[in-house]
């Protein structure tokens, strides 16, 4: 027994030891960047001249309705069948222009192709680019860029796929465009407002084969089916963000605190850690504009702009939180 006693007294200690170093070690839990989602559509539609079923809880519906003494019948595929992940880098020039650039991957449990992708913007962009075999412009009724894969032999990203080349640009200045010499058809100026990378919506479709109605559909059944945007996977990225109506410091960082808050949601910010310390950091910013001491929150915008260089390059921070905490920053420092 005292002998056992013995080797209990030394092999307990080691064994308390190891577990404190165990505990000291432990991975730090990190985020997945959060793919878009699917929306709930809710189409089931019992009408007087025709009903929309679900089939597959949401996968699937079939819509059916009389015409010609027969009945109708004939599937509708939402373009909602893919797993996404949109990626976005944002970079500055000296002039004020930011440059955005959209990577999109397909996840391997897609049953549909990526056809295309969709990112609203809240103020001008200029400069469309477009990867080859896609073709992109702005939607005519939503302040959005639209890109479709337009080739008939691919008709979209299949899974476990990544596409990059999606881009435009916007400016941080104010300003009104000539026209006449941007080669438009018709003369005339439009104003402009700055813009800073801020939270934008995304969406993207996935490759369905049109409704082909034998007959004409039933009045009312086409305003039960989902619209473009509808009929989308969705979720946030980083885009241009109007700036605020009145150069107010104060708001601009409340804004930027939000930022990071949902940079932490959509994975963005990978450890809980670098989340509360980025917080921690605009809170002090915060406290020292409520006290009016311009010259303390100079620095302390100077650490955190660089305390987000380090990080990025830690792979601490994705390139969406990178920009959403430098650059707005940069214009609070500005405004000062």
């Amino acid at each position: 027994m005292q002998q056992n006693g013995t080797i209990l007294c030394v092999l307990l200690p080691f064994a308390f030891g190891m577990t404190a170093f165990a505990a000291e070690i432990a991975p730090v839990a990190r985020l997945q960047r959060k793919p878009l989602e699917k929306p709930i559509l809710g189409l089931e539609t019992n009408a007087l001249n025709f009903q929309i079923r679900s089939k597959e809880s949401d996968a699937e519906f079939v819509i059916t309705y009389p015409a010609g003494g027969r009945e109708i019948s004939l599937p509708f595929i939402p373009a909602t069948g893919i797993q996404v992940v949109v990626e976005a880098e944002v970079d500055a020039d000296a002039f004020g222009t930011f440059t955005y650039r959209y990577t999109i991957s397909a996840g391997s449990n897609s049953v549909q192709r990526v056809q295309s992708l969709i990112v609203e913007y809240a103020s001008a962009i200029f400069d469309v680019r477009t990867p080859e075999g896609w073709f992109g412009a702005p939607l005519s009724f939503r302040s959005a860029v639209h890109w479709a894969d337009v080739r008939t032999n691919t008709f979209g990203l299949g899974p476990g796929k990544t596409q990059s080349g999606f881009m435009f640009k916007a400016s941080a200045l104010t300003g009104v465009e000539d026209l006449a010499k941007n080669g438009e058809k018709h003369s005339g100026f439009f104003f402009h407002a700055g813009s800073l990378p801020g939270l934008v919506a995304c969406y993207a479709r996935g490759h369905t084969d049109l409704l082909n109605f034998p007959t004409e559909p039933p009045v009312g059944l086409m305003r039960c089916l989902p619209r473009l945007l509808e009929d989308a996977v969705l979720g946030k990225t980083v885009g241009p963000s109007a700036l605020p109506q009145t150069c107010d410091a104060r708001e601009l960082v409340s804004r930027i605190r939000s930022y990071i808050k949902e940079s932490f949601a959509q994975g963005w910010i990978a450890e809980e850690r670098t989340f509360l310390r980025f917080q921690k950091q605009i809170d002090e910013i915060a406290v020292a504009l409520d006290a009016d001491n311009r010259t303390h929150a100079r620095s302390l915008i100077s650490r955190v702009v660089a305390d987000s260089e380090i990080a990025k390059q830690r792979k601490e921070l994705e390139a969406e939180a990178y920009a959403l905490i430098k650059y707005n920053l940069q214009h609070v420092d500005s405004l000062l």
